[in-house]
């Protein structure tokens, strides 16, 4: 057989050995691709539907397009603060955090080269939090909501988040008892005591 020349083999093994090389390194990248992924999951917004809360005063002048409702108004917001790469999510019933887009640099940025090592209260920018809230507490100017972290058999003696929202930003009525909703926010303070990681709310909606 021609494969089994000397001569062939003088000739074409450096080829081989190249080629043997190169498909050795395409399966490295891919793997590298495929822990990256797993280890951050990325998150893809759908149009809000419902615009519970929203106060544009942490914000800024972040840049947003006319809007008719406060539901396309939020969704404007999300999409800008991923496209500044100023956005982490987080699911508080499965404990996972990640991206918007592909290539964000949100999580490594805040949190070095490993997240998972790190907690949500290290966190100093904006954060969507997608988990079961009620409300708490409630006067004549704020109502207070809360949302566990995981599935607790009682929420209320568990690690929980909790925002405060103005009564003057609410763009509907909020639904009774605990349901489903996300949360874009700041984190502020971690009370150790009960804790509560105590956030500042720019939106709530589903």
């Amino acid at each position: 057989m021609i494969s089994g020349d000397p001569l062939w083999w003088g000739v074409w093994w450096p080829w081989a050995l190249l080629w043997l090389v190169t498909f050795g390194c395409v399966l490295v990248a891919g793997t590298v691709l495929l822990v990256e992924y797993t280890g951050r999951p990325r998150y893809r917004h759908r149009p809000v539907r419902v615009g519970y809360f929203l106060d544009r005063a942490p914000l800024g002048d972040l840049p947003t397009g006319p809007e008719d409702t406060p539901a396309e108004e939020i969704t404007d917001i999300l999409a800008a603060l991923d496209a500044a790469d100023e956005l982490v999510h987080v699911d508080l019933r499965a404990l996972e955090l990640g991206v918007g887009r592909p290539g964000s640099r949100a999580l490594g940025d805040r949190f070095g080269r490993d997240p998972r090592r790190r907690r949500l209260r290290d966190l100093d920018g904006f954060v969507v939090l997608k988990g079961s809230f009620r409300a708490v507490a409630q006067n004549a100017d704020t109502v207070t909501l809360a949302a566990p972290f995981g599935d607790p058999p009682d929420p209320a003696q568990a690690p929980r988040v909790q925002v405060t929202c103005r009564l003057a930003d609410l763009r509907t009525r909020l639904p009774e008892g605990v349901f489903a909703a996300y949360c874009l926010a700041r984190p502020l303070d971690w009370k150790r005591r009960d804790r509560r990681l105590v956030l500042a709310p720019v939106a709530l909606f589903q």
